[in-house]
């Protein structure tokens, strides 16, 4: 929306669907059919014989071609919003308690897993209202108090007996690499020490990503690095890592503007049915336009990362908690993970 113009309901309510229909995407490719939650650790001479975390790149690439391709500005947060439901994913597929890890893969995306247990448990003529509930008064984000002022949380692991176990930051910074590197260290280490004071036993992650024309910058790439290993310590992150994306100019803005989506319709349940068709057409078959690209950093791999957060929940917590992922890390498959994809070469300079 252009600045010094107010939008009109229709045009709000038309946005708002094109959000929905975004993250009707998500739910779909973090819960279709590809058996994606088999079990991310393995033990083989890809690790050297000793355990590891094999992130499923498959989601990760088709979330993130989403912003991509609809050249989404970056004050809309769509990217970084790809990124938090790629992560709460991965956190699934570790074996966590899905009701307890925020965003969830369908709205409401903030909501306590004890809810949820409610609706499971209530008699089937009420479950439509209390999910109709659920959905109007369902949080879009998750506001923690830190030791000096409230901050949103990207990723959240949480639950009302045992109060928030994991919390993770993403960013995404597609091009000005040279800029604001200094103030968001500054940022990053103020809200890691916010999170801490008053959360000491939670993981703290960082999931930095960038494209990789990054490379290509010499001075900014190297002060990232530093930047990103130098947040990794006592009273700030337990983890850190840089993911790369990998895309040609060429496939920016191959879809049509969000509003556009629905030809004008403010997408409701009264909509014509080709409102529904148009939307599901659009998002029903994702195209490969991005990759994860190698940065060569082995401590600052995705997979070391994941691999980080979860130990630090498990060994953070008494042995009868969290049963399925320490069944899950205990079990490890006992051959080499599929290689991690190489993104293809630049296309454009």
């Amino acid at each position: 929306m252009r600045s010094g113009r107010v939008a009109t309901d229709a045009e709000k309510k038309a946005r708002a669907d094109a959000s929905a229909a975004v993250f009707a995407a998500v739910r779909e490719v973090v819960e279709g059919d590809l058996p994606r939650l088999t079990n991310p650790w393995h033990v083989g001479p890809a690790y050297v014989n000793s355990l590891g975390y094999t992130p499923n790149l498959e989601p990760l690439e088709r979330l993130t071609a989403i912003p991509v391709l609809q050249n989404a500005h970056p004050n809309t947060g769509r990217m970084g919003k790809m990124l938090d439901a790629y992560i709460a994913f991965e956190m699934r597929r570790a074996g966590f308690d899905k009701r307890s890890i925020w965003p969830r893969a369908s709205h409401p995306r903030v909501w306590p897993g004890e809810t949820a247990d409610l609706l499971e448990g209530s008699l089937a003529r009420n479950r439509e209202a209390i999910r109709e509930e659920l959905d109007r008064q369902g949080l879009s984000t998750a506001q923690i108090l830190g030791r000096h002022y409230f901050k949103q949380v990207d990723v959240l692991m949480a639950s009302w007996d045992r109060g928030a176990e994991l919390m993770v930051s993403t960013k995404a910074q597609m091009s000005s690499f040279g800029n604001n590197v200094t103030n968001r260290f500054e940022e990053f280490v103020g809200d890691a020490h916010n999170l801490r004071g008053r959360h000491p036993m939670a993981a703290l992650g960082l999931v930095y990503t960038a494209r990789s024309t990054v490379l290509e910058e010499g001075g900014p790439y190297a002060r990232l690095l530093d930047m990103l290993r130098s947040l990794r310590g006592r009273d700030l992150f337990d983890a850190t890592c840089l993911v790369l994306l990998d895309y040609a100019d060429t496939t920016i803005g191959g879809w049509p503007d969000p509003l556009e989506m629905t030809g004008g319709w403010p997408r409701t349940r009264t909509s014509p049915p080709e409102a529904d068709d148009r939307f599901l057409d659009l998002f029903g078959d994702i195209p490969e336009a991005v990759n994860v690209r190698e940065h060569g950093e082995p401590d600052l791999m995705l997979g070391p990362c994941l691999a980080g957060l979860a130990h630090c929940v498990l060994d953070r917590s008494p042995v009868g908690e969290h049963a399925e992922a320490r069944r899950r890390r205990h079990n490890p498959n006992q051959d080499d993970p599929p290689q991690h994809r190489v993104g293809r070469p630049l296309s454009d300079p």
